[in-house]
């Protein structure tokens, strides 16, 4: 929220100023330090050789698991070397991430058979099978859940990533809250009467799966509860989406038309960041994106869907650009203001890396296309 982060950046500017003998070390998301204005304010430009154009102050990025990291890994758990070798190339950029390694780790050690951890395409999936091994299958699951539910929901209240120990245990569930701790799905910070999770990420799924209704209206009216909720459970809506996409497709699409039709400023967010970055993380080929198109042929709501899948794009960048050149060509038959240009831009873009030759002919064709519906609308 915007106190908090208030607060935050109050403390960061005494620090720079009150000590300047010492060095001051923020650790923040990407997207923060790129477009922060009050947070690069408080830092000088630094050496060439740790600035960028986006993030002018010395900065350290901190990158996937590295070949030789991903390789100590290796020899301590054999069992997940065999996994990599055998994986998609999406299980193998899972790993690239400690997490992920540590959930593939603890699901082997579940007895999870190989066979089907390698079937594994998305973070979401394999956050999945973790919760189904130890959430849902235990004999004690509607404990546990009920459990996490009340951890998860007193968190989200009170805007905080933890909460009191005598908010959610209870006595006569004391097996599954022991249980909860050794699985790591909760943790008490020692020497504390708080609980937490056992890592943000688990957080954001359990809110995903204990508090986000699948239905668009209770899930509008629970995320207008608090003006903040859009921003702090941004993580926990997009595992929402992802989830609908993969289980439950019809689902997503009235959640996706549904929050179209909505002119709420609290659900602009979902409307215009998590549900489009859903869609662009998880599509696999165009007719994942058919009723974009069809919709695009009918109506301007259509036109409307097509520019925040660009503008999602855009932001987050994709390592398919071959699919969604031909979705951007198929728009080309009904071009439209809301995104014909950053369509364009998108496209030329794509056709500038020379690895992209196939989508040459999709760019081509969109141009061509493009420059003929501006000579139209202009009457000329």
């Amino acid at each position: 929220g915007d106190k908090e982060r208030n607060g935050i950046l109050r403390l960061i500017r005494s620090a720079v100023n009150g000590l300047p003998d010492w060095r001051t070390i923020v650790t923040v998301r990407t997207f923060d330090a790129r477009k922060s204005r009050e947070l690069l304010g408080l830092f000088p430009p630094g050496p060439s050789d740790a600035r960028s154009s986006e993030i002018p102050c010395r900065h350290f990025m901190v990158p996937e698991l590295s070949p030789g990291e991903l390789e100590q890994a290796f020899q301590q758990v054999p069992a997940i070397r065999a996994l990599y070798d055998t994986g998609s190339q999406e299980f193998r950029d899972l790993l690239l991430v400690p997490f992920n390694l540590r959930l593939v780790e603890h699901l082997l050690q579940d007895g999870v058979s190989p066979d089907e951890l390698s079937q594994v395409s998305s973070e979401t999936h394999l956050l999945e099978k973790y919760w189904e091994r130890r959430v849902l299958q235990p004999r004690d699951t509607d404990d546990r859940q009920l459990l996490l539910k009340r951890a998860a929901r007193v968190m989200v209240e009170e805007r905080l990533l933890k909460a009191r120990r005598d908010q959610v245990y209870e006595a006569s569930m004391s097996t599954a809250w022991q249980e909860l701790l050794s699985d790591e799905l909760l943790s008490i910070p020692q020497d504390s009467g708080y609980v937490t999770f056992g890592h943000n990420i688990l957080f954001d799924f359990a809110v995903s799966k204990l508090l986000l209704d699948r239905d668009p209206s209770k899930l509008a009216a629970f995320v207008a509860e608090q003006p903040s909720r859009p921003l702090f459970l941004r993580p926990s809506l997009l595992y929402h989406f992802t989830s609908m996409w993969h289980f439950q497709r019809d689902c997503f699409w009235g959640n996706y038309w549904d929050g179209l039709s909505r002119n709420e400023s609290h659900l602009r967010p979902i409307i215009r960041l998590v549900l489009p970055a859903a869609i662009v993380n998880e599509a696999r080929a165009l007719a994942d994106l058919k009723p974009i198109l069809d919709r695009l042929a009918t109506d301007e709501k259509g036109s409307e869907a097509v520019a925040f899948q660009v503008h999602a794009l855009r932001a987050l960048g994709t390592k398919r650009s071959a699919l969604w050149a031909e979705f951007i060509h198929a728009t080309s038959e009904h071009l439209h203001h809301h995104f014909a240009w950053e369509a364009g831009a998108l496209m030329l873009g794509f056709c500038k890396d020379p690895e992209l030759s196939a989508v040459i002919p999709h760019c081509s064709e969109f141009g061509r296309r493009l420059l003929d519906w501006n000579l139209n609308s202009r009457g000329g």
